[in-house]
């Protein structure tokens, strides 16, 4: 397996490093390069980390499904991949053109239940901030421009915080 690491990481840099490509075409090769060495390790742990990268850079919704039809038990269980696999799930329903999906949860300051849709309704534009407890640039956000943003245009807009990582 050292060996199956070895030579993808020299076939990557020569890639990486080779001046005559385009920045398109090194990506081109690199993504085709991941799909060959998945190919020749299907069954083994080089083959679940290239699947992933494949799932994450460079396979659509529908390839995702297709491959994770004839993966190895080793990678359809591995709960990595199907944490990834959900996301692809979840930006799949989410392209343009398809339906909207209401996004519903409590509100912190009264605990009622609060949907975006709701506040659209009330007839201003809405800033909808996605943030995590953990991240420090999120939390300096909230304390910083969107405070000031939030006091200087409370009557003409409304500004959601949605913590998506609890």
């Amino acid at each position: 397996m050292d060996e199956a690491y070895q030579e993808l990481t020299e076939k990557y840099e020569a890639i990486a490093n080779d001046e005559a490509l385009s920045e398109d075409e090194a990506e081109q090769k690199i993504m085709a390069l991941f799909e060959e060495t998945y190919a020749a390790h299907r069954s083994d742990s080089l083959g679940l980390e290239m699947f992933t990268t494949l799932v994450v850079d460079c396979w659509d919704y529908d390839r995702v499904k297709e491959e994770l039809e004839k993966a190895d038990p080793l990678i359809k269980a591995n709960s990595r991949v199907q944490r990834y696999v959900k996301l692809a799930e979840i930006q799949q329903s989410v392209k343009p053109g398809c339906p909207y999906k209401d996004v519903v949860g409590p509100n912190a300051q009264t605990g009622e239940e609060l949907s975006i849709s709701a506040i659209l309704a009330k007839g201003k534009p809405v800033i909808v901030d996605f943030w995590a407890s953990w991240c420090g640039p999120c939390r300096r956000e909230i304390k910083g421009k969107l405070s000031e943003t939030a006091e200087k245009y409370a009557d003409k807009l409304n500004i959601v915080g949605i913590a998506v990582w609890e």
